[in-house]
Parts: structure tokens; sequence; C-alpha cells
């Protein structure tokens, strides 16, 4: 069976406590398993990550969905806060811990400022998404680098239900010496996730874990970019966007 793709993204899905006994497969990644399905059931919370190809030495973005039925947004089959914990390979994929700007947010979704009175902002791993911050949730994240994971928590001191969308977006660059061709995973461990209700009741879900494809191409450089000399203070740069 090959990974199943949704809107030209490469994407892996496994179910929470449904493993195929005697038809699992084992991946790369030490301690990490999954199992290919087809489809999620019915009703069920899923929690997708979708990459785009990338090659080595490249930063991708992945995001990271939440998805289920939004006839049931105001019922208890809701989430209200994610725990998660996400697995990597160390030694071919490394999260950007800097790769955003985050304007700083208190624990009632209140833009914090700084001391001149300006929005306190500070570079982070991720960039919340609109269902989150519409929530007036709190997202934290914490890299293990060196052991592969990546601790994410998104809650608040309400009990408001997410929408689903877009929870967030984070970024991981591949190693320069990784192999072209070969494909990464980011998976999401299932022993180290929890959704919860507004009533703090758990929540069943599945994983829709991402695979990286990676090319042979270095990165390219911007195109209509030109430098200006002859300036006293400084350089002028000029670009066209696309």
């Amino acid at each position: 069976m090959k990974p199943r793709t949704v809107g030209g993204d490469w994407t892996w899905r496994r179910r929470l406590g449904r493993w195929m006994i005697g038809g699992m497969l084992v991946l790369g990644l030490p301690g990490m398993q999954g199992v290919l399905l087809p489809e999620a059931v019915a009703g069920e919370l899923l929690l997708s990550m979708q990459a785009r190809v990338g090659n080595p030495g490249d930063t991708v973005e992945v995001a990271l969905n939440l998805e289920y039925d939004k006839d049931a947004l105001k019922s208890a089959t809701a989430p209200s806060s994610i725990s998660m914990e996400l697995l990597f390979d160390p030694e071919k994929l490394r999260i950007e811990e800097e790769y955003f700007e985050l304007i700083m947010h208190g624990a009632n979704g209140q833009v914090l400022q700084d001391a001149h009175g300006h929005a306190d902002y500070r570079r982070g791993p991720f960039r919340v998404g609109e269902p989150v911050l519409a929530a007036e949730k709190q997202v934290k994240g914490q890299v293990f680098a060196e052991e592969g994971r990546f601790r994410i928590v998104i809650m608040g001191l309400n009990n408001n239900p997410i929408a689903p969308g877009r929870l967030l977006t984070f970024a991981v660059r591949i190693h320069p010496d990784h192999q072209a061709g070969e494909s990464l995973l980011i998976m999401g461990n299932m022993h180290e996730t929890s959704v919860a209700n507004p009533q703090a009741q758990p929540l069943a879900f599945a994983y829709e874990d991402a695979i990286i494809a990676t090319g042979c191409e270095g990165p390219k450089a911007p195109e209509g970019l030109q430098a200006v000399s002859g300036l006293r203070n400084g350089v002028e740069l000029s670009w066209q966007a696309v």
C-alpha cells in the first residue's frame, strides 16, 4: 500500500487504539509504529499534517490541521484543549525554533505590549492559526532536538471549543546532506497525545502524519532582486513580488 495523498500533499494516516494485529508496519524511527488506513471513522476528530516537497537544505512549512464535522462545534464532541507530541528523525530534520515572528497574547487572548506600548513579539517555532486565536487559547511548544520530539500544548483559561481549521504552522529544515529522493516522516506520538472537550472529557481522534518528499535541486535564488550601489549610508534592495 502507498501513502494516500490529500490535496497533493503526502500524508500517512493512523488510528488511535485500532492497530492492525499481524499487519503492523514498522517505520524507520526507533519506537515508532504506524498503520495505513484509507479513511477516518465518521465523526472522529482528525489531527492532520501536510507538507510540500523540499530539497536538501530547504526549510519546509508544515500545516497542522484540526478536522471534524462543523455541526459538532457546539456539542460535547468539540475539542477545547489539545496536547500532542510530534516525532521526527533528528539526523535528517530540525525544527526551526526562531522561524516565525509571534505576537504575544495573554491568557484571555489579549495582545501583550512591551514597555513602549507596542505589541510584544518574539520569534518562535510556529505560527498560530485563526481557530486557536478565535477560541482565545494559548499555544506552548518545546523542542527536544536531539531526541527528535516536538511537544505542543493548546489550551486556555476557558472552555471555548476550537473550530475546525489550521491550528498552527511549523517549519522544519531538511539536513543539507540528506539523500535526495528519500521521503521524510513527521508523525504524531499516539501515547503522548490527548484531546479533551470543554468538560475535560477525553475525545477519540486520529492522526494523519506528514511525509516530506525530497527532490534533488538546491535552493533557488530569488528572481528580480537588484542591489543599487553608490549609496552613502547603505544599500537599497528592490524586488518584484510573485
